[in-house]
């Protein structure tokens, strides 16, 4: 979820940290049990690529999608 926070609105690694610090009740909901720091969050977007994010990002939003319409 870091990750697309971070992508979704165009966030540095700090400021990712920061929302997600912010809205722990919306991490909490997706699943997360503690928020990652910056240094995590910039260590995991090295491991991944771009096509896995945008797929990822897809399913989310799809999921986003359904519950609002619940």
């Amino acid at each position: 979820m870091a990750l697309l926070v971070k992508e979704r609105y165009g966030l540095t690694y700090r400021d990712a940290e920061i929302y997600l610090k912010e809205n722990k009740q919306t991490c909490l909901e997706c699943g997360m049990v503690e928020m990652p720091d910056h240094n995590t969050i910039w260590r995991t977007m090295t491991k991944l690529h771009e096509p896995y994010l945008k797929q990822l990002n897809h399913e989310v939003n799809q999921l986003f999608k359904k519950r609002r319409n619940a």
